[in-house]
């Protein structure tokens, strides 16, 4: 299964941040230490990637996760199913209060093999247009 959306909130603060600071914020510290943990109690991180990313105007950050879930699908209970997500987390350039977060996910059973989305995926996460008119946010984030 393979999905793709687009996420937004507003984060309250309308002020900049630096790029290093916005990338701090997103991962929270040192996410790599988290790596192999339970991070909800069905998901064990298993891999988890985060660098700064200038090249749509924004202060973004570019982010691959590996997670392993147990217990998700109840008609398949021994089913360990691998979610893989490639994403693109900004601030937006003109309403910096905006964050923007276009995700690229697999969804597959553990032990096969992932599609080759490559060049999918990178065209989706460069999809995003930032414009000059005020962002709407609903108040929880919309259906992919």
């Amino acid at each position: 299964m393979v999905l793709a959306g687009v996420d937004m909130a507003d984060s309250g603060n309308a002020t900049s941040p630096t790029p290093a600071e916005f990338l701090q914020a997103f991962t929270g510290g040192d996410v790599k230490k988290m790596v192999g943990e339970m991070i909800t109690e069905r998901q064990r991180l298993i891999g988890f990637e985060a660098a700064l990313d200038d090249s749509l105007g924004a202060t973004c950050v570019r982010y691959s996760q590996l997670t392993e879930i147990t217990g998700q699908f109840p008609a398949f209970t021994d089913l360990v199913a691998i979610t893989s997500t490639r994403g693109l987390y900004c601030s937006h350039p003109h309403w910096p209060q905006y964050h923007v977060d276009l995700t690229y996910q697999q969804i597959y059973a553990k032990g096969q093999e992932a599609l080759s989305l490559d060049a999918e995926s990178d065209a989706f996460l460069r999809s995003v247009v930032f414009t000059s008119v005020r962002p709407a946010v609903a108040a929880r984030a919309m259906s992919r």
